[in-house]
């Protein structure tokens, strides 16, 4: 690759190109098929610190497109791509003067514009205005710098909204309606390059995917987890809850409703298609396949081999838990299964996708899914037997000279801090355990059993593991067995940190509870009340509802799996689900974990000396931050030490990585142990 920052070059006789997105799923695939084929250079934008980062990122999407379709790259293919550094958030894509200046004098021909974000909920609606809409105002803007003479803007066949039917290759009103920020701003995008390109005499084609698969040619699903890869995700990683649904699972969506599904080299070869013999100014194509796949028969395909099954209903009625959840984990995809659109198209119809190459989308991305799972923990497992012959597991993962141990949110899996531990591992020896729910039947049986249970659990892993000296890392409700150890054992923990202990409920008013513990301090005590309650919120979660007014009884169980967009996390949150007596067990230690009266609270914090670290996001959906800004107030050795994210939420420890160098520094700062 040439810097041309660095380098100007003469004038190619071929015809040169620039593009941006050549890093996202379909720019790249396009990006490898240019640079094969006999076409001049092309200048690619891309989003790095320097050229040389551009570079290493440009190749190592390029190296995942050519996996995909089983070509190799070579460094003959590289030397047409000239490496442009910048973002289209930014006014002409944030390129300098000096390179836009290069690029106009040795001519551009086509500007293809693949960038775009592919989100679509209300809560990312600037975000997607920002790339969508004004990323193609600045992409136009540096068409036009450079003197373009045609630009190609890659949009999507579902500009068209809630339409159905026969689906024209116009323009569609901007005024809608439509199913999500998405279609609006791609819809607004298209009527804004029509009026700029027409304005200052630029060529243009307005380019009409629909949802884009992996390639035809080895159905491999091309690192992508949006669209049709999103739905499978979206129940293959909820399984593990769906499985437990007594009857199918209702969805909004009819009969005939379908969806339109396009290989990615299908796309690509329509858009050289159309570069090379098919332009027609100001004309709109859709690439769109000529087959059309009805959703009822897809979600029987997605859940072949599953014990459970989905039912498309125009309106379910009486719907339980289990369906709310869906629904809210899947409400973008459930927008189109009543969708029976007919993509008009004029240019030579793509070959048709049948039901065996539907199947093998599916099984690739389901084997890949499994795969990744198997290979997502680096812990090393160690059983180990509690004093009293219990079986626990501990998770042990780095070899480093100090010591961090992890106090999990009980009831969840060791995975749920997997990222977090692989962070602290490079300079610690991170452990944690299984924080078991102890089994009792009646709920006087948990008073002050819990936290003891658990006291002595961690003990007994201290003392198996040879533990002397260590920095006690905890988590949400796992925030309380922190307190306690701090306050007894504090020869062995001679620091803490504390991550969103905002789940304690003492002192709190109802302005300090988010909707989610206002959920919580309703339903827990019913659950918790005996067995027979507890398998009647078990058969609300997983059962049709039948009676009117347990419908929102039905709705404030199903939020305790709601509480992340993320479906990793989702599957993980949603372990204690997994029969009535576990909702029974998990609901009465939240109880004993949350409701800590703060008289006591403020005695257990007053008996810790050692230096303590809290963290908090503003975000924070399950619990306010507000409550972990008093408790910190409380504990001598926080003063100074309370960090107040304004971006992060409750799973900050999962996704962010600067929390775990946060921690770390705080462990090297404070716990005595050399380093």
């Amino acid at each position: 690759m040439i810097d041309i920052q660095s380098q100007a070059f003469g004038i190619e006789t071929k015809r040169v190109s620039f593009m941006t997105g050549a890093t996202g799923f379909l720019g790249r695939q396009f990006l490898l098929r240019y640079l094969k084929s006999d076409f001049g250079d092309i200048y690619v934008l891309v989003r790095a610190d320097s050229v040389h980062a551009g570079r290493e990122r440009v190749i190592r999407s390029l190296e995942f497109a050519a996996a995909d379709v089983g070509l190799t790259l070579n460094v003959d293919d590289l030397r047409k791509i000239r490496i442009v550094v910048g973002d289209i958030v930014d006014n002409i894509c944030g390129i300098n003067p000096k390179t836009l200046e290069i690029i106009r004098e040795n001519g551009v021909n086509d500007f293809w514009h693949y960038a775009a974000s592919l989100k679509y909920e209300d809560k990312n609606k600037e975000e997607i205005i920002s790339a969508n809409l004004d990323g193609t105002r600045n992409a136009l803007q540096a068409a036009l710098a450079i003197r373009a003479n045609r630009f190609f803007y890659i949009s999507t066949a579902y500009t068209s909204g809630k339409k159905t039917g026969p689906i024209e290759e116009s323009l569609h009103s901007t005024a809608g309606p439509f199913n999500n920020w998405y279609e609006f701003s791609k819809c607004q995008a298209e009527h804004e390059v029509s009026n700029f390109c027409s304005k200052h005499s630029i060529q243009y084609a307005l380019l009409r995917p629909s949802v884009v698969v992996g390639p035809a040619a080895t159905h491999k699903c091309g690192n992508n987890n949006t669209g049709l890869y999103g739905l499978i995700e979206a129940i293959h990683l909820s399984a593990n809850l769906l499985i437990r649904a007594t009857a199918p699972i209702r969805c909004t969506g009819t009969s005939d409703g379908h969806i339109n599904l396009v290989p990615v080299d299908y796309v690509v070869n329509d858009a050289i298609a159309i570069r090379n013999k098919y332009f027609k100014s100001g004309k709109v194509y859709h690439l769109t396949n000529s087959t059309n796949f009805n959703f009822q028969r897809l979600f029987d395909v997605i859940t072949s081999g599953c014990k459970f099954s989905f039912f498309l209903s125009d309106n379910p009625t009486n719907p339980s838990g289990i369906e709310r959840f869906f629904a809210r984990r899947s409400n973008f995809y459930l927008q189109y299964t009543s969708n029976r659109k007919e993509f008009i198209r004029e240019i030579a119809p793509q070959p048709g996708l049948s039901w065996n190459d539907l199947e093998c989308y599916v099984k690739n991305f389901v084997d890949g899914l499994y795969e990744k799972d198997k290979s997502n923990s680096d812990f090393e497992v160690v059983p180990l037997k509690t004093r009293n012959g219990i079986d626990v597991s501990a998770y042990v993962m780095g070899n480093g000279p100090s010591t961090i141990v992890l106090v999990n949110a009980v009831g969840m899996k060791p995975e749920i801090v997997l990222p977090f531990a692989r962070g602290l591992s490079k300079s610690h020896r991170v452990i944690t355990w299984d924080l078991r729910l102890p089994i009792h039947t009646t709920q006087s049986d948990y008073h002050h059993i819990v936290t003891s249970a658990h006291l002595r659990d961690l003990q007994d892993i201290c003392s198996a593991l040879d533990i002397k000296e260590a920095t006690l890392v905890s988590w949400c409700t796992g925030v309380v067995i922190c307190l306690h150890a701090l306050a007894s054992q504090a020869d062995v923990f001679k620091a803490g940190v504390l991550l969103n202990p905002d789940a304690l409920n003492s002192g709190m008013t109802s302005s300090s509870l988010t909707a989610f513990q206002t959920s919580t301090r309703r339903v827990l005590p019913r659950i918790a009340e005996s067995m027979e309650t507890a398998e009647f919120y078990y058969e609300l979660m997983f059962s049709p509802t039948k009676l009117i007014e347990s419908n929102e009884e039905a709705n404030l169980i199903s939020n305790f799996v709601n509480l992340t967009d993320n479906m990793t996390l989702m599957r993980l949150i949603s372990a204690p689900f997994s029969s009535p007596k576990a909702i029974f067990n998990y609901a009465n230690t939240l109880i004993e974990y949350t409701n800590i009266s703060e008289r006591n609270l403020k005695s257990l914090c007053n008996d810790i000396v050692q230096p303590v670290m809290i963290y908090t996001s503003k975000n924070d959906t399950t619990a306010h931050f507000s409550n972990a800004i008093e408790l910190a107030k409380m504990i001598r050795g926080a003063t100074g030490n309370v960090v107040v994210d304004e971006y992060g939420d409750h799973f900050s420890h999962y996704h962010n990585p600067e929390l775990a160098s946060l921690v770390d520094e705080f462990s090297r700062t404070n716990c005595n142990k050399a380093y």
